[in-house]
C-alpha cells in the first residue's frame, strides 16, 4: 500500500541509522513500465502512472519521518536505484 508504512515502524523509532531501500521494489520490470496495481486505503489502482505511485508513496514516507523520527537522534537515509542499472551499465559509465 502506498499510503501506508509497514506495521513493525514502531520498532524503527528506536534507531540511530534508519534506511528505506525501495530500489528493487520500484524497479521491477512491470512496475517500471506501470503494470502494477497500487493501493491507497481500500482502493485498489489498477492503472495507476508509476510516477504518482512513487511520489504519493514518497509523500507517506515523509510524512512518517517528519511526524515520527528525532532528528537530533537519528540518521535517516534513503536508498533508490542508479540509473545506469536500468540500463544494464555498470555505475560511472
Amino acid at each position: 500500500m502506498i499510503d501506508q508504512i509497514d506495521k513493525m515502524a514502531p520498532r524503527w523509532k528506536r534507531a540511530d541509522i534508519l534506511i528505506f531501500n525501495t530500489g528493487h521494489w520500484w524497479a521491477h520490470g512491470k512496475t517500471s513500465k506501470g503494470k502494477d496495481y497500487f493501493q491507497e486505503g481500500d482502493e485498489v489502482h489498477e492503472k495507476l502512472d508509476v510516477l504518482i505511485a512513487f511520489r504519493r508513496a514518497m509523500t507517506t514516507w515523509g510524512k512518517w519521518i517528519d511526524e515520527n523520527m528525532n532528528p537530533a537522534r537519528t540518521r535517516v537515509f534513503y536508498r533508490g536505484y542508479s540509473a545506469a542499472h536500468f540500463r544494464g551499465s555498470r555505475c560511472m559509465e
